[in-house]
């Protein structure tokens, strides 16, 4: 109302006008989403979530990932549609879901050549984990259960995306 607007008297314009004009507002102002929480832009405010959460995992609009956290050894970019970053996704969605883990099988099949043998698949799927796990301050916050790779359990995780 001091701005001039009274929302009372002209109600079609709050959604036509207000309503847009704050959505604009708050993408820019806070453009990543954490868990339902919005996060702003500044480097500041990315390095407040990392230095709160073990392990987040951010997507930029070109699809390329990185990773932070108080569980990596150092922030990590990787380029869009690596297998890494896949592996990545999967296991975070895996914690964030509450799920019994990412099959070895699963992560094998996708690096491994077609028509690889079982023990192959699983042999790349070893080696793809050990390039994951040497990222991390402690190697143990993935582990091997049934047959599946998992992040430990304990670690804080968050999927940080572009809202809008």
């Amino acid at each position: 109302m001091e701005a001039g607007f009274d929302p009372r008297d002209e109600k079609d314009e709050l959604s036509k006008v207000v309503v847009p004009a704050l959505r604009s507002y708050l993408e820019r102002r806070f453009p990543w989403k954490l868990e339902g929480t919005a996060v702003g832009s500044t480097e500041e405010d990315r390095q407040e979530v990392e230095d709160a959460m073990d392990i987040v995992i951010w997507r930029d609009a070109e699809g390329g990932i990185s990773l932070g956290g108080k569980a990596l050894s150092r922030r990590v970019q990787l380029k869009p549609g690596s297998q890494e970053g896949v592996t990545w996704e999967r296991l975070i969605e895996d914690r964030l879901e509450g799920g019994e883990g990412v099959p070895v099988i699963e992560v094998g099949e996708r690096l491994a050549p077609e028509g690889a043998l079982r023990a192959e698949i699983t042999n790349v799927a070893a080696r793809h984990l050990h390039v994951l796990r040497s990222r991390l301050e402690d190697p143990g916050a993935i582990v091997t259960a049934q047959h599946a790779y998992r992040l430990r359990d304990g670690l804080r995780v968050g999927r940080a995306v572009r809202s809008g």
